[in-house]
């Protein structure tokens, strides 16, 4: 009876590796080059150069954020999508974690917390901090 446990990480761990910690995984990395991506937009209305130097005058940099402001996403509308995208994941786990709790009669929060509390937790801080940074940097 020595491959009794086999079966487990077939049908517990390899389906939370697919459909949970790598889509989880792909979320965060999209919601933070969106961030970034939103950012130098805002650098770019904001007529803010990286290197520090300024060659046109307030005239021109007015004139060309009027024209770069029509161009600007409307909404962020990827942010808003992934989000929804973290809610489906989110929703995959806990049905994961009751799964478990009803099959082997444990408490999620003191048996196996490591695995009921990263990934929501990881999810939810990378949606803070987007959304902090978007407040913060907003126009």
């Amino acid at each position: 009876m020595d491959f009794l446990g086999s079966p487990d990480v077939m049908a517990v761990v390899l389906p939370h590796l697919i459909f949970v910690v790598l889509p989880a995984l792909v979320t965060i990395m999209v919601l933070a080059v969106e961030r970034s991506v939103h950012r130098d937009f805002l650098l770019s209305l904001s007529s803010k150069k990286k290197d520090g130097s300024v060659s046109r005058s307030k005239k021109y940099a007015s004139q060309d954020n009027s024209v770069n402001r029509s161009s600007e996403p409307k909404g962020r509308w990827i942010r808003t999508l992934f989000l929804e995208v973290s809610l489906a994941i989110f929703w995959k786990h806990f049905n994961n974690c009751e799964a478990l709790m009803k099959a082997y009669e444990m408490n999620p929060i003191i048996h196996f917390s490591l695995y009921s509390l990263t990934v929501p937790m990881l999810l939810v801080y990378s949606s803070w901090i987007t959304w902090k940074n978007m407040n913060t940097t907003s126009t």
